[in-house]
């Protein structure tokens, strides 16, 4: 009897191990997921609901070309909108990523940005100072699909 007893101890024991393991690998897969090359920056992606491709921008404010620049990107399967995003050197950014479908967040090369993870009804907002000229290409961060390699943008910091 405590032959089993010992047994069915060590039997549980594996399996819940098994399921930590196996767990602790699944929740990890979306952030050592690396980003597809380059390339996919310049296949261009079309929002369901996609309007036009200028970057919405408003309440800009201070001296100067400096401002602030707030920004309303909708992520989706697979692609931003809009898909590019131009502000002016010395801009203050705040993205504001809403999800409409699949689960998604937002990394900005460059500028070591990286927002939380929203899905459909969620929301979130980063924030940084445009003090580098140039182009930068955006990406979503999170594992969302066959189709993640390509959901690419471009911030364009005008200098």
């Amino acid at each position: 009897m405590k032959i089993m007893k010992n047994m069915t101890f060590g039997l549980l024991l594996v399996f819940v191990l098994g399921v930590v393991i196996v767990s602790g690998c699944r929740s990890n897969t979306a952030a050592t997921q690396s980003p597809q090359s380059s390339n996919a920056a310049e296949t261009p992606a079309t929002s369901p609901a996609a309007t036009s491709g200028s970057a919405a921008t408003s309440g800009s404010s201070g001296s100067g070309t400096s401002g602030v620049k707030t920004i309303e990107l909708e992520a989706y399967n697979f692609g931003f909108n809009p898909s590019t995003i131009t502000v002016n050197k010395g801009d203050h950014v705040k993205i504001h990523l809403y999800a409409t479908s699949g689960t998604h967040s937002l990394a900005i090369a460059g500028y070591n940005v990286e927002s939380s993870t929203v899905s459909p009804g969620q929301d979130t907002t980063v924030e940084f100072t445009a003090d580098t000229a140039g182009t930068f290409n955006f990406r979503c961060n999170t594992y969302c699909g066959e189709g993640h390699g390509g959901m690419v943008g471009k911030l364009i910091v005008n200098g």
